[in-house]
C-alpha cells in the first residue's frame, strides 16, 4: 500500500502498482480536488524503503482544512475507510 502525506500530514493510503506512481499521486491530489494543476506540486519524494511519498505543494495550507485520511483497502474501489487523524474509525463506506 502507498501512503500519501503532504507536509507532515498522511492524507491517503491506497493499494496500486509500483509503475507511474508519481502520476498516480498527482492524479490522485487532482481528482481530490487538493490541487488545481499539475504545476501546483512544488516536489514529490517516494521513500521506497516503507513505500511513503511525502508531497510538497505550492501552498500546502490546503491540507490544514482536512479532518481525516482515507484509507482503500481493496482494489477497484471495493470499500474505503476513513480515518480521524488520532487513528480512530470515522466510517466505512461500501
Amino acid at each position: 500500500a502507498l501512503t500519501i502525506a503532504v507536509g507532515v500530514k498522511e492524507i491517503a493510503t491506497i493499494l496500486c502498482s509500483p509503475h507511474n506512481v508519481n502520476d498516480l499521486i498527482a492524479g490522485y491530489l487532482y481528482t481530490s480536488g487538493i490541487i488545481e494543476k499539475t504545476k501546483d506540486i512544488k516536489n514529490i519524494n517516494l521513500h521506497e524503503e516503507d513505500w511513503i511519498s511525502s508531497v510538497e505543494l505550492e501552498n500546502n495550507d490546503i491540507i490544514n482544512d482536512l479532518v481525516f485520511k482515507k484509507i482503500s483497502p481493496v482494489g477497484c474501489g471495493g470499500g474505503n475507510l476513513l480515518y480521524r487523524e488520532s487513528g480512530n474509525l470515522l466510517k466505512q463506506v461500501s
